[in-house]
C-alpha cells in the first residue's frame, strides 16, 4: 500500500462508496480518493491535508472483521504501539477509517539489504510487543462492547479448517493429488492435540509481510492493516511471513524479536504447519485458479509429508 495519490478515476463504484462513507461518517467530502490493493478499500485525502484509508466489508472484510480490526487498532495504539490512528469506526453505515504512516513498505525490498534488514528487526521488536496482549479464545479476533475475544475454543481454528475441508477441496479441484492430500491430512491430525494444548492466546497481526512493514527517512514508520488479526500462538506471524518475504526476513525479524523464542526444530515442524493452514484458508473458494496454485507453491506443503 501507499500514500501516494494516483491517477484514479473519481467516478468509479469504489470511489463512489468511499467518498459516500467518508462523507456520513465525518461529515466532510474527500477531496479526491485513490486505490489501495484491496477493492473494499481506498486511499483519501481529506480538505484538512489529512490522508485516510476508507475500509467497509466486501470481499475479504465482514462486519465483524471491521469490528475487530477498529477494537485491535485502538488496544494497539493504547499499549504505543506504532499502528495506525483510528480515526473513525461507525456500524451503521460500517467502516473503518484509520491515518495512513508516512514511509514506504518493505514490499519487493532484499531483506538481506541493511536497512531493509534494519527495518525488519524494528518491526520484529514491535511485534514482540504486540504479541504482550493476552486475550481469551483463539482464531479470528472478534469484538463486542469494547472487550474482545478469539471466535474459536480451542487452537487453531486455521488448522482444522484445513484438515477437515480444506485439503480436500484442493485435491477435488485438482491442486493436490489424492496421495498428498491424505498424507496431509494425516500430518495435519497428528498436530492438532499438541496445538490445542496452547493455554496462552496472544494478539496476532495474522497477516505480516513486507506490505504491511512501512520505513521512512528516519528508520522504523510502523505497521499496518489489522485486518487479519486472531488470538493464538505468537508462531503463526512468524510462518505468515515466510509466504512471500522468506527465510531472510524472518531472520532479520527475529533480530528484533530475539531468536530465542523460536528453535530449529520449531522452525521447521511448526512454521510449515502454520503456513500451510494459512494458505490453505485463502486458497478456498478463491477464484482465480493460478493465485491457488501458487499460495500452494509458496505454502512449502511438501514439508509436511
Amino acid at each position: 500500500m501507499t500514500g501516494v495519490p494516483l491517477p484514479y478515476d473519481q467516478r468509479t463504484p469504489g470511489a463512489r462508496r468511499a467518498r459516500d462513507l467518508i462523507r456520513q461518517v465525518l461529515g466532510t467530502a474527500p477531496v479526491r480518493v485513490w486505490p489501495t490493493e484491496s477493492p473494499d478499500a481506498k486511499f483519501a485525502e481529506l480538505p484538512d491535508g489529512r490522508r485516510v484509508v476508507v475500509k467497509w466489508p466486501e470481499w475479504r472484510n465482514d462486519v465483524e472483521s471491521i469490528r475487530a480490526e477498529a477494537w485491535a487498532h485502538r488496544r494497539c495504539r493504547e499499549a504505543g504501539l506504532r499502528v495506525p490512528e483510528l480515526v473513525a469506526a461507525a456500524d451503521d453505515p460500517t467502516c473503518l477509517i484509520t491515518e495512513v504512516l508516512p514511509g514506504e513498505t518493505l514490499a519487493d525490498r532484499d531483506p538481506r539489504e541493511p536497512a531493509t534488514r534494519a527495518g525488519w528487526a524494528e518491526a520484529g521488536a514491535e511485534l514482540r510487543r504486540l504479541h504482550e496482549i493476552r486475550l481469551p479464545g483463539f482464531g479470528p479476533l472478534r469484538a463486542r462492547a469494547g472487550t474482545a475475544r478469539g471466535a474459536a475454543a480451542a487452537w487453531c481454528p486455521y488448522l482444522d479448517e484445513a484438515r477437515d475441508r480444506g485439503v480436500a477441496w484442493l485435491v477435488d479441484r485438482g491442486f493436490l493429488d489424492r496421495s498428498a492430500g491424505d498424507r496431509l491430512v494425516r500430518c495435519l491430525t497428528r498436530a492438532a492435540p499438541a496445538l490445542a494444548e496452547l493455554t496462552d492466546g496472544r494478539l496476532l497481526h495474522s497477516d505480516l509481510s513486507g506490505g504491511h512493514v512501512l520505513v521512512g527517512p528516519d528508520g522504523f514508520g510502523g505497521i499496518i492493516d489489522l485486518g487479519q488479526a486472531q488470538v493464538g500462538d505468537p508462531r503463526w506471524d512468524f510462518a505468515r511471513v515466510l509466504l512471500w518475504d522468506g527465510d531472510p526476513a524472518l531472520d532479520a525479524l527475529l533480530d528484533g524479536y530475539g531468536r530465542e523464542v523460536l528453535p530449529d526444530e520449531e522452525r521447521h515442524t511448526v512454521l510449515p504447519l502454520y503456513l500451510f493452514a494459512y494458505c490453505c484458508h485463502h486458497a478456498v473458494g478463491h477464484p482465480n485458479d493460478e493465485y491457488i496454485a501458487l499460495l500452494l507453491e509458496r505454502s512449502r506443503w511438501r514439508a509436511l509429508l
